[in-house]
Parts: C-alpha cells; structure tokens; sequence
C-alpha cells in the first residue's frame, strides 16, 4: 500500500486531470479565453485525449479561465513529464516565445510526443517578428497541424503550410495571418496536403545489403536495385516524386535510441533531417516505432522467399504414365528410345534385339510411375 501511495504521488507530480465544466467568467483577456475555449471545443473534441502543457508555471491566468468556461476535458501536464499517452492535440501556454522553445524541446524528448496531432500554442507576449522563430523550430519537428495565438485580448491567429507551392514539407513562403480569432471563419486545422509531394525529390540513404537494397557501383552484372528499392519506385513514380539516392549507409552499425530519444548510429540522419528515407532491412523494434514513421514487409523479417503455386489433383496412378510429361516431352524420349535401340543392336551385334528393347522399355516406364513390376503385362526372361 506505501509503494502504491508513493507511485500515485509522483505521477501526481507529472500530471494533473481537470474535467472542465462551465461556471463562472473569470476577469482578465475575456476575447482571448473565449477563442481558446471554442477552438478548443470545435476541433479538439474529436480525439483520446488533449494535452494542456504549462509553460508558465507562474502564470495560470488562462487555465483558470479555461477551467470556468470551457467543456472539454484536458489533461494538466509540464514539458518534461513522461506519461505513457498519446494525445490527439496539445494546447501549448507559453510567456515568451524563448519560454516556448525551451519547453518545446524537453516535449519533444517524450517518446508518445504525436508531431501529427492538432496543436493550438498561446504565446502571452508575442512580437511579429517572433512568429518566423516559431514556425521555423515547427518545421523542423514537421509539425504541420498547428496555429499559433497572439496572448492578448484580440487574439489574432497565425500559421503556415510547408505543402503549399510544392514546398515538399521543406520550406514556407510566408507566415499566414488568420486574423482575430472571434473574427474569422476560417478552417483552422485543413488538409495542407493538397499538392502533398508531387515534384518533390526525397534523399534516401542506402547501404549495399542485396537483396533488400544495391549499391549499381558494387554490382557488374545482373539487377541494379534492390526489392526495397523497387517497393518506394512503385510508390513515387505514380505520384511523381523523385527520389536521390546516396549509398553512404552502414547497415552493419546498430542504431540505438534513449528513453530521452537520443538517436545514436546511422538513423540519425532522419533526426537531423540529412535523409528523408533510410532502408535496408532496417530491424524494427520499438524504440523505432516510437521514434520514426515506418513502412514494413515481410522482406525486413524473413530470410527466405518462398514461391507459391496451385497444388496438384489426385490422379490415378495409371494416368502419371503420360501425365508426366508434356507430348513433346514424350515425342523426344520415344525418338531417343528408338535411336538408342537401333545403334545398341547394330554396333554390339545383340541377337536378342526384344530382350534389349523391352529392358529400355521397362527402364522409361518404371521410372515415370509408381506402379509396381509384378503387375507389368509384359515380362520376360533374358536369354543367352
């Protein structure tokens, strides 16, 4: 009973459950409180759970504000918390933007941290030149589902969309300014995937591991890809993706990855955005699975392929004596037969010329059937 009190003490410390009801409006930036509340209920009432990170651990202005007006249930928690939890959507509250990069990077070291979930992140003192700092350390997370609120009473909405002008996820043009939040009718959380990557080129890193992946360089003769290269061209050339390939891929080198998810090996370069794909029969475990998106078949777990094909019918034994072989098969060996018994009687000088042509007879036939000697219509004695 002390080691279960002691457990729900320190998770107590981590997370904090609040099922927000409707009371009271509370003093201070009403305008901004309600754009948060019916942001909130709008689009992140469909989901598991939503996340309330506190960045502002003095600062609890919005979430009293929040607690007495809003009706979705949130769950209370700090940047560093590690909770076992996968969130559909994070509603971030920071002073500064320097406040949120700091928290946005301890976040960042929890292994359920969702970069596809909707995020709506309150910046109390927000300048506009800020906002490009921002979106910049978003895109590199690619975190695509996100607006950001100005903290103040006319709380204007800011975001961005990497995908737009074929910007293949990479880069943006602009900061799009949403405008003030009771305002705008706007969709704040579209599908930005509209061009999704067409005319995009992909880096994939590469080791030499036949038959999964082939480096052209190393092999003279023969297939210059592998089978996992050849599953991603399936992929790309139908949405008109390129892909550059590097072969500077170790596989032999374990990649590792903490609880504090520090990637340490040849992956790595996913995490510091050198390569958008890496293949090879790379092992999936589930440090992987919860630090990386992944495609996998049946290649990455089986050493062997294995070719299926339709079972044959049971046949009478009696039917195998042509079933066997094809006619042209049959017309080949009776020709060879014919041959071989006319050399055989004319080169030895054999006077018995049945005795030779029915052991060559009795040597096609017992060979292609499982029917026994004895039964044989035929017999004979050799003779001398």
């Amino acid at each position: 009973m002390v080691v279960l009190l002691v457990l729900f003490a320190l998770l107590f410390l981590n997370c904090k459950c609040a099922n927000i009801t409707i009371g009271r409006n509370q003093p201070g930036h009403q305008n901004l409180i309600k754009c948060i509340t019916s942001t909130v209920e709008e689009y992140f009432s469909i989901g598991s759970s939503v996340a309330y990170v506190d960045m502002n651990p003095d600062d609890d202005e919005l979430l009293r504000g929040l607690h007495s007006t809003a009706t979705v249930p949130l769950v209370l928690r700090l940047p560093t918390a590690r909770l076992p939890v996968s969130y559909s959507g994070y509603l971030i509250a920071a002073r500064t933007v320097e406040a949120f990069c700091t928290g946005f990077k301890d976040m960042l070291r929890d292994f359920k941290w969702n970069p596809s979930a909707r995020i709506l992140i309150v910046i109390k003192s927000l300048k506009q030149i800020e906002l490009k700092t921002i979106f910049d350390v978003l895109l590199k997370q690619h975190v695509i589902n996100v607006v950001v609120v100005n903290g103040t009473d006319d709380a204007l909405l800011y975001t961005y969309n990497p995908f737009d002008h074929y910007g293949c996820g990479r880069n943006y043009k602009h900061v799009e300014a949403l405008g003030p939040c009771l305002q705008t009718d706007t969709n704040l959380f579209p599908n930005k995937l509209v061009t999704g990557l067409r005319n995009c080129t992909l880096r994939a890193s590469v080791p030499h591991r036949p038959p999964f992946a082939i480096n052209p360089a190393r092999v003279k003769k023969g297939t210059k890809m592998g089978a996992e290269q050849y599953a991603l061209q399936l992929i790309t050339e139908p949405e008109e993706i390129k892909v550059n390939y590097t072969y500077d891929f170790d596989f032999e080198i374990y990649t590792t990855i903490t609880p504090d998810l520090e990637i340490d090996g040849p992956l790595d370069k996913l995490n510091k955005g050198e390569a958008d794909v890496m293949f090879g029969s790379a092992m999936v475990v589930l440090s992987r699975i919860e630090a990386f998106t992944f495609i996998t078949g049946y290649l990455d777990v089986n050493d062997e392929i294995l070719f299926l094909v339709k079972r044959s019918e049971n046949v009478p034994a009696w039917k195998v004596l042509f079933l066997v072989f094809q006619p042209s098969v049959w017309l080949l060996l009776i020709t060879c037969y014919l041959m071989y018994g006319i050399m055989m009687t004319r080169f030895i000088g054999a006077k018995d010329v049945t005795s030779i042509a029915l052991k060559l007879l009795v040597c096609i036939v017992g060979h292609g059937c499982k029917i026994p000697r004895a039964l044989l219509l035929i017999q004979w004695t050799n003779t001398r």
